[in-house]
């Protein structure tokens, strides 16, 4: 919905969500590279809602018995040329169980490789460009963080352990925080009203990667990334972010009332002055 071009690669059964799933891919002109395995069950995701509110999810699945890997690099290799970004999305279901080849494949190609990760280590995702963790998922692998600074240290530390550029962490009310080798800078929430967080973070590393794709910065791609989860999280179900509402929230959202209050002042200045920008105050 942002304008790119995309390609997903992936493992489906043989069955009639496999059927759904490549229909509705069509239906988005996402060009679909499947894998179908006949002992496997396509994965499907259901969700309870009473008055627009989730209370449960019930989840159908099972685990591959085998590793997909070179098949998954060959449709890589077949179509290495028309990638300027890769995000290796991984739920623990076991089709990413051994990123590295993937991961050695595009770094070697010079192609950010962003990864929304699971478990109790990163380890795997040695040499990645990017992690996208949530705070939870973050602290079950660095450990508890007791205040900014702390967070700060423990991602530079994972960086320097796994080879990563940066670690971006997405942290629901508080927003985002990207920490690199030399710098940290957190960005924060400009969400109104938080109506559904289902695909936040599917969000935050889509736009990343888009953003990132067509050679804008980490730090600019980061705020992208920001706004337009706070977009999707003020949509029922699993909403989007389109350019005209990511640019309206960017450049439009104060001209409509003369008004600002003081906490999304502050942010706004703060967020500013992270990215070594300049303030300047007129009287008119």
């Amino acid at each position: 919905k942002l304008g790119a071009t995309v390609d997903i690669i992936g493992l489906t059964g043989n069955d009639n969500n496999a059927i759904l799933l490549k229909k509705m891919l069509i239906a988005h002109n996402i060009n679909e590279y499947l894998i179908t395995d006949d002992d496997y069950v396509t994965i499907e995701k259901r969700r309870l809602v009473s008055n627009n509110h989730q209370l449960l999810r019930c989840d159908k699945e099972s685990i591959p018995t085998s590793n997909y890997n070179t098949q998954i690099l060959k449709k890589l290799e077949d179509n290495i040329f028309n990638y300027d970004a890769v995000i290796l999305s991984d739920y623990m279901k076991g089709t990413l169980s051994k990123p590295q080849p993937l991961i050695n494949f595009f770094r070697k190609k010079l192609i950010p490789v962003i990864i929304d990760p699971k478990g109790k280590s990163f380890t795997k995702y040695k040499n990645a460009s990017i992690l996208t963790p949530n705070f939870k998922e973050f602290e079950m692998v660095v450990g508890k963080c007791k205040d900014e600074e702390d967070i700060a240290k423990k991602a530079k530390k994972l960086i320097k352990n796994i080879n990563l550029n940066a670690v971006l962490i997405t942290r629901s009310e508080k927003g985002l925080s990207l920490v690199t080798k030399s710098k940290v800078l957190n960005i924060p929430t400009f969400a109104k009203e938080v109506f559904d967080v289902t695909g936040a973070g599917d969000t935050i590393v889509s736009v990343l990667a888009a953003s990132m794709s067509i050679g804008n910065s980490l730090v600019d791609s980061s705020i992208l990334a920001n706004t337009a989860a706070g977009i999707v999280v003020g949509k029922f179900g699993t909403a989007y972010a389109s350019n005209n509402e990511i640019l309206s929230k960017l450049y439009n959202d104060d001209k409509k009332t003369k008004k600002i209050n003081k906490k999304d002042l502050l942010n706004k200045l703060a967020l500013i002055r992270q990215t070594n920008k300049k303030i300047v105050f007129t009287n008119g």
